[in-house]
């Protein structure tokens, strides 16, 4: 996982250069000071006992220095040079320390801000098959907990850093008082270090166990809500709350494990860094250190001692984060296939017709097992025309949907408009000649003038109320308490399905020109509701390309040219009269909705 931190890392360096450059050289600077102030007790604990700088010849190199230093200032102004230089390095050390924490609050909220984009737009131009197989809650989880353990991590790096240039300082301080007291230092920290070390394993266990728990809890949390309806339905209540409660005491039982680690070598180190601290106060006495030297190199002893346990808190965090690293990576890993898939040709007018030649597809499953969709399918759909897709469920009808807007690609054969391959044209382009509405599209959580206009943000209010008339719902919307700024509520679910599929219908007319696809538009609306929605649709789209995707065959008849499609493969192609009499699927399909419609209507029942 060092790989993979350090290229967080420098990504951090390329994005905020100067800001981490500040960071790391105050972090130096304020270490250099405090180990300074610190050292100044030398030479002023000997002024104040002996009134000599010097107190003995074996204080080591760093005595002589500000010894020399210090007597610069002439022996009736040295306590004054000593208590300013004291002052004047803890002031200067409190304002850069101030100046370095806001500068790392600012880093820290920029960071995470510029990571959680990139994330984001990752899953914007991520494969739709990556989207389709992986758990929603899992890629939350990632979008929202595990960006930030990210940022964290960075920073630890950094934490790093800094505690190992307070350290690199204060032990060239100590190693200056007394280089065989700090080599007996160096080597029981050393050791220490190294017994702690073999919780590692644990640490990054519990910490994988964490990640994917919280990931589990994003799902089960994202489910919860997304499927409310069909629980009460079922009366499932019970079971998912168990599920909740099995996957939150799993996490807790994690925190819990990991608290109890993490204090249990915080704790042993303390015992361990008193003992040494004995140690080194005995090896003082055994060569006879001086006494001032032997209180600062306590001193700075005792302020090397919580950046040492920093330097090993922010590695144990590194170790923490590795499922949290290895989470994030994986989505920025993701090929950028929007950009990737698209090609740069845009064509002068829609004219001819999109030919699907030989179209083999398959979708990808969560077990990596592939389920076959489309087989060998060749049709044509003209341009200019209406055009209807028929067949059961899972005849592969909306594949040809999501082929046509390259939500995916086939896997075999090739897909051409107006003489040009699909692949060729610029992909924003093409996908700005299509509005859909149906299955799968929905609605965002807003106001209704939102969801219309998501399809052309800048169009007009009066636009708008034109497609809204067109899909038989502007009645509807102006007669609510806030007309076209009522919210429909998540995924509108404060409207009918009905009232939804109206809105969507209006939101893809509001498109002009458009390929418009119909994709069991209007299966959510009453016959009589159908059949004005239906007729306005012809009206409006009487110049346009129009796919429409329908169970009910009475919404087909006034199609131009049908596609009869069954379990992947194209069984009929013609006109809705010609496939009528043929006496095949078609046919068969259209008297068995016949006898159901005359079942209901003797029967009273009403769509």
């Amino acid at each position: 996982m060092r790989r993979l931190i350090f290229a967080w890392v420098r990504e951090a360096f390329r994005a905020f250069p100067l800001r981490i450059a500040m960071l790391l050289v105050f972090s130096v600077l304020i270490s250099i000071m405090d180990g300074l102030s610190i050292s100044m007790l030398i030479p002023l604990i000997g002024i104040l006992f002996t009134g000599s700088s010097l107190m003995d010849d074996e204080g080591g190199a760093l005595s002589r220095i500000l010894s020399q230093l210090v007597d610069l200032a002439g022996v009736d102004n040295r306590l004054f040079m000593i208590a300013g230089f004291i002052v004047a390095l803890v002031a200067a050390r409190v304002v850069l320390t101030y100046i370095n924490s806001i500068n790392v609050v600012v880093l820290g909220s920029r960071l995470s801000l510029e990571l959680a984009g990139r994330i984001h737009q990752r899953l914007l131009d991520s494969d739709y098959q990556f989207l389709c197989v992986t758990d929603h809650g899992t890629l939350i989880n990632t979008l929202d907990t595990e960006v930030w353990n990210v940022t964290d991590a960075i920073f630890a790096v950094f934490d790093l850093f800094s505690s190992a240039c307070i350290v690199l300082a204060l032990g060239t301080l100590l190693l200056l008082i007394s280089p065989e007291l700090t080599l007996i230092a160096g080597l029981l920290v050393t050791a220490v270090s190294i017994i702690r070390r073999a919780a590692d394993k644990r640490v990054r266990d519990l910490g994988t166990a964490k990640v994917r728990g919280a990931e589990a809890y994003s799902v089960r949390s994202y489910e919860l809500l997304d499927n409310m309806r069909m629980t009460r339905a079922y009366g499932q209540e019970p079971q998912v709350q168990q599920q909740f409660v099995d996957i939150t005491r799993r996490l807790m039982r994690i925190d819990v494990d990991l608290a109890r680690v993490n204090n249990a070598i915080s704790g042993m180190q303390e015992v361990a860094y008193a003992a040494i601290v004995a140690l080194l106060l005995i090896a003082a006495v055994w060569i006879d250190l001086g006494q001032a030297s032997l209180i600062a190199f306590i001193a700075l002893l005792h302020r090397l001692q919580p950046n040492i346990a920093a330097l090993e808190r922010s590695r144990t965090g590194l170790v923490q984060a590795d499922a949290s690293l290895a989470s994030v990576s994986r989505v920025d890993a993701l090929p950028a296939w929007s950009r990737r898939a698209t090609g740069t040709a845009r064509l002068p007018a829609l004219e001819g017709q999109i030919v699907f030649d030989r179209i083999s597809f398959s979708y990808d499953g969560k077990s990596q097992e592939r389920r076959a969709a489309l087989a060998d399918a060749t049709f044509t759909i003209p341009l200019g025309r209406t055009t209807a897709l028929v067949g059961a469920s899972g005849a592969g009808k909306s594949t040809i949907t999501n082929l046509l807007y390259r939500f995916h690609d086939p896997d075999s054969g090739t897909i051409s408009v107006a003489g040009t391959p699909l692949m060729e044209l610029d992909l924003g382009w093409w996908r700005a000649q299509l509005a859909i509405s149906g299955q799968d599209t929905g609605l965002i959580s807003g106001s209704v003038r939102e969801n219309i206009a998501w399809a052309r943000p800048d169009a007009s209010q009066g636009e708008i109320e034109e497609a809204a008339r067109a899909a038989e719902i502007h009645d509807f919307i102006a007669g609510l308490p806030l007309g076209y700024d009522t919210q429909v509520g998540e995924r509108g679910v404060l409207l009918s399905g009905g009232q939804r599929q109206r809105i969507e219908i209006a939101r893809a007319l509001l498109r002009p020109g458009a390929i418009l696809i119909l994709d069991e538009a209007t299966n959510a609306l009453d016959s009589v509701t159908e059949a004005e929605v239906l007729a306005t649709l012809r009206r409006g789209a009487a110049d346009r390309t129009v796919l429409v995707i329908a169970h009910r065959l009475a919404t087909t008849r006034d199609a131009d040219h049908v596609i009869v499609l069954d379990r992947g493969q194209v069984v009929e192609q013609g006109t809705p009269a010609a496939l009528a009499g043929s006496g095949g699927l078609y046919s068969r399909m259209l008297r068995l909705q016949e006898v159901g419609s005359r079942l209901e209507s003797e029967l009273g029942v009403s769509r």
